[in-house]
C-alpha cells in the first residue's frame, strides 16, 4: 500500500511539474493572443492562420531537432581501422565577445576559454589525436579585434593533454572557405592523405562542400547531434527551438548564397 501511494504521489508530481513547464513557456501566450485574434477578427483571418501557422512550425523542437537535422546531416564517414596524418576542426568554439570584454570576474581561472557549445568539436579533435586515431590537430586562427581563438585553443588542448607536436595553428580564417583554402595551402606543400574534418552537424554539409570545391575529400566527423527521439514536448513550442530554427536558416542561406558565388 505505502509503494502504490509512493507511486501515485511521484506521477502527481510529475504531472503537475509539466504543467507548470507548459503555463511558463512565454510563447504559449503568444499563440494564445494570436488565436484570440483568429476568432475575433473578422477581416485577415487567412492572414492570421498563417501566420500562427509559420510561428507553430518554426517553435516546436520537431522542427529542427527531427525533421531539418534528418535531412541536412552528412553520414559519417569516419574509419577507425586507419590512422588520419590530421584532424581538421572548424574554428568558432570560444565565445569570442566575452575574451574581447575581457571583464572576467576574479574567480574565474587564468587562461579559462569560455566556450559555445561548438566546444564539442575541439573535444572530439583531441579524443581523435590522444587516442592515436589522427597525428596531429588542425586549427585556423580566428582573430576578432585583439582575441585570437587559436590560441586559446592550442593552451586549452595542451591543459587536456595534447603535446605541442601535435597541434598546427595554419592561416588566418574568418569564414569557412578560408578555413578550406588553409588546409588547401597545407595539402599543396605537404600532401595530407587522410584528412578527418570535424563540425557541427548542421555546418558539416557546408563546409564539406567547400573542402570538395577546393579538391580535398576528407572523411568527416559530426559532432553537436541533435536527437532522432520524439515524444509530446516535441511538438509544443519552445524559445529555445526559434534559436534552432534561426541556426538551421543560417545554413539553408549560406549554403544558397556559396552555391551562387561558385564557392561550393
Amino acid at each position: 500500500m505505502l509503494k502504490t501511494s509512493h507511486g501515485l504521489e511521484y506521477l502527481t508530481d510529475m504531472l503537475l511539474n509539466n504543467i507548470v513547464m507548459i503555463l511558463m513557456n512565454p510563447i504559449l501566450y503568444v499563440f494564445v493572443g494570436l488565436i484570440a485574434l483568429l476568432v475575433l477578427k473578422r477581416r485577415h483571418k487567412l492572414l492570421i492562420f498563417s501566420l500562427i501557422l509559420y510561428l507553430y512550425v518554426i517553435s516546436i523542437p520537431y522542427t529542427t531537432n527531427q525533421f531539418f537535422a534528418r535531412y541536412w546531416r552528412v553520414n559519417d564517414t569516419y574509419d577507425p581501422s586507419v590512422t588520419y596524418d590530421a584532424v581538421v576542426v572548424m574554428a568558432g568554439v570560444t565565445d569570442a565577445n566575452l575574451h574581447v570584454a575581457g571583464n572576467f570576474p576574479f574567480y574565474v581561472p587564468e587562461n579559462h576559454v569560455f566556450y559555445t557549445n561548438g566546444i564539442e568539436r575541439i573535444w572530439a579533435g583531441i579524443y581523435f589525436v590522444k587516442k592515436g586515431f589522427a597525428k596531429k590537430l588542425l586549427f585556423g586562427q580566428w582573430k576578432v579585434k585583439t582575441y585570437n581563438e587559436a590560441e586559446g585553443v592550442r593552451r586549452y588542448a595542451l591543459s587536456l593533454g595534447l603535446k605541442e607536436h601535435q597541434i598546427d595553428i595554419y592561416a588566418t580564417v574568418n569564414r569557412t572557405i578560408d578555413e578550406a583554402k588553409g588546409v588547401k595551402a597545407l595539402n599543396d606543400k605537404q600532401p595530407i592523405k587522410r584528412l578527418l574534418l570535424i563540425t557541427s552537424e548542421s555546418h558539416m554539409r557546408r563546409a564539406l562542400a567547400m573542402f570538395k570545391k577546393q579538391g580535398i575529400n576528407p572523411d568527416v566527423f559530426s559532432t553537436n547531434r541533435h536527437g532522432t527521439h520524439a515524444d509530446f514536448f516535441s511538438f509544443l513550442p519552445k524559445a529555445s527551438a526559434l534559436e534552432h530554427s534561426w541556426h538551421s536558416f543560417y545554413e539553408l542561406g549560406g549554403y544558397a548564397f556559396y552555391c551562387l558565388t561558385g564557392e561550393l
